[in-house]
Parts: structure tokens; sequence; C-alpha cells
């Protein structure tokens, strides 16, 4: 499901290549939802098993991004997309932070209104070229949907 708007009052967004990334969002421009139950038994750990998600009561899953999803300003022929690297090589894309601004943080855009809520996100992969994305929740002009948010250099 890719309109968070039109799920449940709170929703656990989770952008996906082949894993998850989990936040708690709360619909309408209200404040983070917040997990107040945990889940009754996580799955254990398998490297040879993949088990279904397990969400916490009230919560549901929507897809907020996928590996194929355009980068506002992708970095030329090196990291083209939201999960793959230029070669094909896919990202796992993990560390999630979700964040509620006061006002919008701006972008490679100038003008342009981001919103408020955003989920960052580490993209792992095997080569040098980790990378951090913005999925600015606000936006749902896909020209500005994902930020590729640049490394800086000292």
């Amino acid at each position: 499901m890719r309109n968070y708007r039109a799920a449940l009052p709170r929703v656990i967004a989770a952008g996906t290549i082949a894993a998850c990334a989990v936040t708690a969002i709360a619909t309408g421009g209200a404040a983070a939802g917040k997990i107040d139950q945990g889940v009754a038994a996580a799955n254990p750990h398998s490297p040879l098993v993949a088990y279904p998600n397990v969400v916490a009561p009230g919560f549901s899953l929507a897809l907020v991004a996928q590996g194929s999803d355009p980068l506002e300003n992708p970095c030329g022929t090196i990291i083209p997309s939201f999960g793959y690297l230029g070669d094909g090589t896919k990202t796992e894309p993990d560390e999630n932070t979700y964040l509620v601004l006061d006002r919008n943080p701006g972008g490679p855009t100038a003008g342009y209104d981001y919103g408020r809520r955003f989920l960052y996100q580490g993209h792992e992969n095997g080569s040098p070229f980790a990378y951090i994305t913005r999925i600015n929740l606000d936006v749902a002009d896909p020209a500005h949907r994902i930020t590729l948010v640049p490394p800086r250099t000292p």
C-alpha cells in the first residue's frame, strides 16, 4: 500500500527491497504513533527461514518505497535509484530513523516544501558506496519523494 493516509490510524511504514524498514507513523498530521504494547512473540533468528513480519497490535504495514523508486537527486550512474547501485547491486535499506520536524528542512530543489515527516535510511551493500536516503513522507510527487542525502567531505 503506497497511500499511507488511507491506512489505519496508526501505521508502521515499511521501505522494502529484501528487508523492511519499520517506523511508527500517525496519519492525518498527528504526532508519531507510539507502540505501547509489543508483540506476543518475536520471530526467532534463523538464516535459513524467512518468517512473516510480526506487527504490534493496532498497527499495520504500508509500503512507502521500493528498490526501483527514483531518487530526486541521483548520484550519476553510481547511485541511480532508491535500492540499487548503478551496476545492479541491491542495497539493504536499514538503520531507520523516523523524524517529525517543525519546519521544512529543504532539499535539492530550492523553495520546494518537503513536508515535516521523514524516514531516513542507511543503505548497506558489499561495495564502498553505502549511502543514506530520506523518504519525504508528506510528498506524493515521485520526482521529490526520495532524496539522496549527499555525503559531506572534509
